[in-house]
């Protein structure tokens, strides 16, 4: 592969030597991290990578072994499958303060020329446009990041991209933290280590991570990809979300601190139910390695539609044109980005600003195919229950940080 509640509902503890992870018995699946993770002594203990490990990095995105089956159809209007419902104090209409905003300057630059699936379908709903985000340390833009984790003890860096959606929870894909289908003969699964730079520009130097990075202190995948997840025919299928809870914000000379880091960076909202829809319009952000070498932060805007107008076997997710590739994993698809002021009579029918719907899941790198998969946050008919598993890490962020980390979903 190249690589995109209540704690008794879940499983049963198991203990291996100080830590202690979970085994999952239902439709959540997570790693609970040993307790000095995050706190003084685990920064002691622990290394970021070094600009020469950053640059090594293997930019993560899972390729499908199936492409299109089927030649695509022009949108047209169609109903809802469900209101989402969504987390957060989103901005209706025009100019109202964005919760957690901080500034609500939206990021600058003129976009390339479009792009287009293969060398014809200009006319097909896979266009798509891809820009470098210049903005990067301008909200929402400051709240996107990038990944880099070690699955083993020892062993190489990968790079995958993630977005806040609290104070110290980041979403990102299932195979940014898990490697899926099971993986009882090498452990549980999860990563080693993983720590995620929010707003990360590797092109400057030396002002690399502008608002410092965190460690992660518990990871957590859906029941679907822990158990399923793979390249093979279970791809495609809406579980590949993973999220992670952070530990205290370091800063980018490398001293720890008591705060968390999405106090300084905001955060999003996001999509809880009814995610996957017919045709959304999203705009999707990450870090892939064919664009400036996985440094720089870009996004790629496009109509994301229900898969199987792609493939039968991507029903369960989103699929949209774009030209990101390996390194794009886990980035979010962000509806109505950024801000703006409207005067209109009639502000439309969709007014919420900043919601992730999204986590890009797989791609076709190099195969002239270009067109990505993103897995809903809550799955095919909600079958991920992303309520339920921020809930659980939201515990997690409490236990901490302090109360006033995040609340529980409803």
């Amino acid at each position: 592969m190249n690589k995109a509640c209540n704690l008794s509902r879940i499983g049963a503890f198991l203990s291996v030597g100080a830590a202690v992870f979970m085994v999952p018995t239902g439709v959540y699946a997570q790693r609970l991290a040993p307790a000095a993770v995050g706190g003084p002594s685990f920064a002691s203990q622990q290394r970021p990578p070094t600009d020469a490990q950053r640059a090594a990095a293997v930019p993560l995105l899972v390729i499908p072994e199936k492409g299109p089956d089927a030649t695509s159809a022009a949108p047209s209007t169609v109903p809802l499958r469900g209101v989402p419902s969504i987390r957060g104090n989103a901005e209706r209409g025009s100019g109202a303060a964005i919760k957690h905003s901080g500034t609500r300057d939206a990021a600058a630059g003129t976009p390339p020329a479009p792009s287009n699936y293969g060398s014809s379908g200009v006319a097909s709903i896979w266009h798509y446009n891809d820009r470098l985000v210049t903005g990067h340390t301008q909200y929402p833009n400051r709240t996107y990041g990038k990944i880099y984790f070690q699955q083993t003890n020892g062993g190489g860096w990968f790079s995958c991209t993630g977005a806040m959606i609290s104070r110290s929870i980041v979403v990102t894909a299932g195979h940014c933290v898990h490697r899926g289908n099971g993986n009882s003969v090498r452990g549980n699964g999860y990563n080693w280590q993983t720590i995620f730079y929010p707003a990360i520009n590797e092109s400057l130097n030396p002002d690399h991570f502008p608002f410092g990075y965190a460690y992660e202190v518990n990871l957590f995948t859906t029941g679907g990809w822990y158990f399923n997840g793979s390249q093979n025919s279970t791809l495609g299928k809406g579980w590949d979300i993973g999220l992670m809870t952070l530990g205290k914000r370091i800063l980018p000379d490398g001293r720890l601190t008591r705060l968390e880091l999405g106090g300084v960076t905001g955060w999003n909202n996001f999509c809880v139910t009814n995610c996957l829809q017919s045709y959304w319009g999203l705009s999707q952000y990450g870090y892939p390695g064919n664009y400036y070498g996985a440094q720089r932060m870009t996004e790629s805007q496009h109509l994301a539609s229900e898969g199987s107008r792609w493939g039968s076997f991507a029903s369960g997710d989103f699929v949209a044109g774009s030209g990101m590739e390996g390194g794009s994993s886990g980035g979010p698809s962000v509806s109505n980005p950024g801000s703006i002021s409207d005067s209109a009579a009639n502000f439309g029918n969709w007014t919420l600003r900043n919601v992730i719907f999204a986590a890009t899941s797989w791609g076709y790198p190099g195969a002239g195919i270009k067109v990505q998969g993103y897995s809903p946050l809550s799955g095919p008919s909600n079958v991920n229950d992303v309520r339920g598993m921020f809930n659980v890490m939201c515990a997690s962020a409490r236990a901490n940080h302090g109360a006033a980390s995040c609340t529980d979903l409803p």
